[in-house]
């Protein structure tokens, strides 16, 4: 991939940034089996702010076994509901046309006020969503790559691009607002890209011991590819909380069962089930791993019951997390979710 990254943008506190981050909330966006209203939603992000909520993000399925929200869309919206700042975690790239893209990230840190952050990965785990987009599986790490390189372009200034997915000519983005970039993804090829165009990686579906692995690689990709600081890290939390472990497993096995059409027992090791308690002692094996920032989104059918007992149960607990979990954040560019405002 070459030896060339893109600095990310430098660091502007005024708006937006949240130095003590504990947790980003993200908002549903898959519906097994329920309705959901804009109002719904209004609620919920309401009630994540109150709660105690650091930033919003969105999840992307475009084809899903269940019915589904558009993810930007859904932040626009958002965006006129919260100052806290917004982020996709994360948008299936290869589904994308990258300038239309960028333009829609550009639009939305402008309207934002608490600011966005554009997270991206490859996708993968639904084939019918890359057919019904005309997209093989087989080009998704590809097209990904050339979709980073067009927008880390776009960020700089003006992109004439040919390449063997996409041609772009005389593009830039105009307003251009700076935003972040995130890179989601558990293989090599991902912590490449997030070395080479990210503000920061998130890691999901993964455990606290695979976790540390990757940061140590991230480091040493920084020094490989000569980046002055490696990227932040963030790492993607699913919580089922109930009144003990055994209690939320059955509440997260059912939601995991009907939310992906698939065995939940795989994904156990990856749900944190249990009480506060439980939850937060989670919280702190990814700390001591070397997260820096946490997304928790809700493996249970009522999400909003889960979202109060997680604020007020965990949340409030944040001076007992704060003790071994100063969550001041190491990047240069402040909290990337905030994003970069100049």
């Amino acid at each position: 991939m070459g030896s060339r990254w893109h600095e990310p943008s430098p660091p502007n506190d005024s708006i937006g940034q949240f130095a003590n981050t504990v947790v980003a909330i993200g908002v549903p966006t898959i519906f097994a089996g329920r309705e959901f209203s804009g109002d719904d939603l209004r609620e919920y992000v309401s009630r994540a702010e109150d709660g105690g909520a650091s930033a919003i993000v969105a999840g992307d399925h475009m084809n899903w076994y269940n019915p589904t929200l558009e993810c930007l869309t859904t932040l626009g919206f958002v965006a006129s509901l919260t100052t806290l700042p917004l982020a996709s975690h994360v948008i299936v790239a290869p589904l994308r046309q990258p300038f239309l893209l960028a333009k829609q990230a550009a639009t939305l840190a402008t309207l934002a006020p608490g600011g966005f952050t554009l997270g991206i990965g490859v996708g993968g785990e639904h084939e019918n969503e890359f057919t019904a987009a005309g997209v093989s599986t087989s080009e998704r790490g590809a097209r990904t790559d050339e979709i980073l390189e067009i927008i880390a372009g776009l960020k700089d200034g003006q992109v004439d691009h040919v390449g063997d997915y996409y041609q772009v000519e005389s593009a830039k983005l105009d307003p251009l607002p700076p935003f972040g970039l995130l890179i989601g993804g558990r293989s090599e090829k991902a912590l490449r890209r997030t070395v080479k165009y990210g503000d920061a990686w998130s890691g999901a579906w993964v455990t606290a011991n695979r976790l540390g692995r990757s940061i140590t690689r991230l480091t040493e990709l920084s020094n490989e590819l000569g980046r002055k600081d490696p990227p932040s890290v963030l790492v993607h939390v699913r919580i089922t909380m109930g009144k003990d472990e055994v209690s939320a497993w059955t509440d997260a096995s059912k939601f995991l069962t009907d939310h992906y059409n698939a065995d939940p027992v795989p994904m156990r090791p990856y749900t944190l089930c249990g009480n506060a308690d439980d939850v937060i002692k989670g919280l702190l094996e990814f700390k001591r791993a070397g997260a820096t920032e946490l997304i928790v989104t809700f493996a249970g059918a009522d999400q909003g019951k889960q979202l109060d007992m997680f604020c007020s149960d965990v949340l409030e607990a944040e001076e007992a997390l704060r003790g071994e979990w100063p969550m001041s954040v190491g990047s240069s560019s402040g909290s990337v979710l905030a994003g970069d405002r100049q």
